[in-house]
């Protein structure tokens, strides 16, 4: 005589089999999509640098090979103004 628990039993590593797949599958696509985050946050990054780059450069430029801060300085030095403490000094 058979056993009753091994007939109830049988075909039951199927569904296991196929359960451990499906988690496997889902652990893989969670991967995927991660993997795909860090590719794009990186790419972003990489982006933002040349643009700052670029700004920097059209920045450097924008004098005509000066700085854009020291445009004019001749100009208010020759005026006898250049800044707070030239101030001070011309009015003494």
């Amino acid at each position: 005589m058979r056993d009753r628990g091994s007939v109830r039993d049988r075909g039951s590593a199927s569904v296991w089999v196929v359960c451990a797949i499906a988690g496997l599958c889902v652990v893989f696509g969670a991967v995927l999509a991660m993997s795909q985050a860090v590719v794009t946050r990186h790419r972003a990054a990489s982006a933002a640098d040349l643009a700052a780059l670029a700004a920097a450069d059209h920045w450097a430029d924008a004098g005509g090979g000066r700085a854009p801060w020291r445009t004019g300085l001749r100009e208010r030095r020759a005026a006898g103004w250049c800044g707070a403490r030239s101030r001070e000094r011309s009015r003494t």
